[in-house]
């Protein structure tokens, strides 16, 4: 894909590319490390008889909400990009692809990242199970939920710096 003539279209035509970037992105704001991006683990692919293009859907989410890692290399991956999908590691070498791809994270943190709101919502989530919580489990819940909390307040503007500084160079072999 993207290379001997293929293009955006070509991709398009058997791969709902606007649902792709939107899967991409959305991966990448909640940092999901162990998903397609990341790891090319914990994800569907779907081919839809109507349409007769593929899509993407995510599975195994418990990786998510902590710093990103690029797991074969083993370090923390930039906030802005994680391409170890051959999919999206080809549409974010080629210029109109990886545009696209910046532009959705950016609308999707617009539209969504919102760390009051998520912290509100954690703290509506924790008031229905926090009363099952074993005596010996709390402080360990408690540190895990402020980490979370912590990345939240720091993640969708450490994407954004990333970005404003010029898009992240992607080199990390296939």
């Amino acid at each position: 894909i993207f290379h001997g003539g293929c293009t955006l279209e070509a991709a398009e035509a058997v791969i709902d590319l606007d649902q792709f970037l939107t899967f991409w992105a959305m991966e990448i704001i909640v940092s999901h490390w162990d998903g397609y991006s990341g790891n090319t683990n914990n994800y569907w692919i779907y081919a839809d008889p109507t349409s007769e293009r593929v899509h993407f859907i995510p599975w195994g989410v418990d990786g998510t909400f902590r710093p990103p890692l690029q797991l074969f290399e083993g370090r923390e991956a930039p906030r802005s990009i994680n391409a170890a999908g051959l999919l999206a590691r080809r549409l974010y070498l080629h210029p109109e692809g990886q545009q696209l791809y910046l532009d959705r994270i950016l609308s999707l943190l617009d539209a969504h990242w919102n760390p009051d709101d998520m912290k509100r919502r954690i703290n509506e989530m924790v008031g229905v199970f926090d009363p099952a919580v074993p005596v010996n489990e709390i402080v360990g819940l408690t540190q895990a939920l402020n980490q979370v909390r912590q990345f939240i307040d720091t993640h969708g503007e450490l994407i954004r710096t990333e970005i404003e500084q010029g898009p992240r160079v992607w080199r990390t072999p296939l």
